[in-house]
């Protein structure tokens, strides 16, 4: 038996940002960890003790400077704080998440690991070491590699270390050798039966403090993804193959983690939630029966408007979905089809009305920065976009992930050097964007203006939306209407009505 520190890096809390999810992918990790008797123990080192207050996604430049200002202060206090923590843990093993932005963060986590005990092996997983492992070995404070899907080759890695085995025989993973170049390990088969897997261990979290009860409600029913987007690495990393969990085991974990946590709000974090619509009402009928909804337990999923039926829909709403995540990306076809988008404006029109037509919201996924874009096509987006009228807009920079078409693509065209900052590549980084056709300052005025026009929508839907829910209270119930109203009136002493 070994014990086990997972880690999740530092990265909304250098930026200055909250986020209080529990890191699932680690704790699918744990879980299959402690099946096979090892002890483990998660540490997500992106919870600070005093959680700022901007929102997840609120990235501006000053922002972005003090990020990088705190990447490389590694003798500061937050990374000493760090630092203490994983060292009151002793473990025998530790595993750290490293996706592309992360990458200089786990430099730091695992430098910090060594530096307290250099026996102590390291082990990477995640989107970005599965896609260029030669380079995240080229650094020696990392040992091993898990490629791709993890929960099998990291048990199998964890009992050969405990016993004192070199790694051999263990499929889908990739270490140095002793003459110091990488050796990859034949791939291991994707996980057929999802339902197999243990729930993920939300028991093993360090700092539960830190967390709301709805931290907990992070889940995801199927893997994989047929799609063609080249702005996307999830058909690389998982396969494109689509393999799916049973709605009864989805269900039976979201009535343990509402029943252990008090969970009543979950995102489900699937590629296209709704790929099969059949299995899709399946889940929302037994959902139902469950008595989630009834509970007021509620949820969100992301989707591609394509793949949205009015029957599919009225399913959703009765099982109490609050929210759906739609990629518009770009309103020009031909953009569109540069991206491998799949879908037109009009198919994405229709998938937001059916939502819109059952009292769905909706978040919109806009992109600018993409190959070739010109500054009209930048434009006719956010045109467009508005005149969707989603319930708020999520702006983004296209960013070339490793393993996605369009990193080979940006490679063709000069921007990807030899010299690249993997901590630069994230979709809000002022650093990005592929567009050889706008001029680079004017590029950069595009970018903040594009930015601060979804902020200034958002902040006008908010409002409008406050506005149309008080209506209706008014009208449906004018006695609590009038409580409201008079509790935002007085002073926040503590007086009630």
């Amino acid at each position: 038996m070994a014990k086990v520190l997972l880690i999740y890096p530092p990265w909304y809390t250098l930026l200055g940002m909250q986020c209080r999810e529990v890191p699932l992918s680690l704790c699918s990790l744990s879980a299959v960890l402690r099946k096979s008797g090892h002890e483990t123990a998660i540490y997500n080192a992106d919870v600070a003790d005093e959680q700022p207050q901007g929102r997840k996604r609120d990235i501006n430049l000053e922002a972005f400077k003090n990020y990088q200002a705190s990447l490389y202060d590694t003798g500061g206090r937050f990374w000493q704080e760090v630092g203490e923590s994983m060292r009151t843990q002793h473990p025998d093993i530790v595993g750290i998440h490293m996706k592309t932005a992360s990458f200089k963060s786990v430099i730091n986590l695992a430098t910090l690991v060594k530096r307290n005990n250099p026996k102590v092996p390291v082990i990477v997983g995640g989107p970005h070491p599965s896609m260029v492992p030669e380079d995240v070995l080229k650094h020696d404070v990392f040992d091993y590699v898990v490629l791709h899907e993890g929960e099998l080759s990291m048990v199998e890695l964890v009992d050969a270390l405990a016993a004192g085995r070199v790694p051999t025989d263990v499929k889908g993973i990739a270490y140095r050798g002793a003459d110091g170049k990488m050796v990859r390990t034949p791939g291991r088969e994707a996980i057929k039966n999802l339902d197999e897997l243990p729930f993920p261990d939300r028991d093993s979290l360090l700092h539960k403090e830190q967390y709301v009860p709805d931290s907990y409600g992070i889940s995801f029913t199927s893997r994989g993804c047929p799609f063609e987007c080249v702005y996307c690495d999830s058909p690389a990393f998982w396969g494109r193959k689509v393999r799916y969990r049973s709605p009864g085991n989805v269900i039976a974990e979201l009535e343990e983690v509402h029943a252990k946590y008090g969970t009543r709000y979950v995102k489900f974090y699937d590629d296209t939630w709704t790929l099969n619509q059949k299995r899709g009402i399946e889940i929302c009928e037994t959902m139902i029966k469950s008595g989630l909804p009834a509970k007021g337990v509620t949820w969100q999923c992301t989707t591609r408007a394509d793949c949205l039926g009015d029957d599919l829909a009225r399913a959703m709403k009765a099982a109490g979905c609050a929210m759906v995540n739609i990629g518009l990306e770009s309103a020009s076809e031909r953009i569109l089809k540069i991206v491998k988008k799949g879908e037109t404006k009009e198919e994405i029109e229709a998938g937001i009305r059916i939502l819109q037509k059952h009292a769905i919201p909706v978040n919109l996924y806009v992109m600018m920065g993409l190959p070739t874009e010109t500054e009209a096509e930048v434009e006719e987006t956010m045109a467009f976009a508005r005149s969707l009228n989603p319930n708020s807009l999520i702006p983004s920079i296209a960013t070339p992930y490793p393993g996605t078409e369009l990193f080979e693509m940006a490679k063709k065209d000069g921007f990807i050097q030899s010299d690249l900052d993997w901590a630069e590549f994230f979709h809000q980084s002022p650093k990005m964007g592929l567009s050889k056709d706008i001029a680079p300052d004017r590029f950069a005025k595009l970018k903040d203006r594009f930015l601060k026009t979804s902020d200034s929508y958002n902040g006008w839907s908010l409002r409008t939306g406050m506005v149309r829910r008080g209506s209706v209270l008014l009208l449906r119930d004018p006695r609590t209407f009038a409580k409201k109203l008079v509790r935002r009136m007085l002073p926040t002493s503590g007086a009630t009505v």
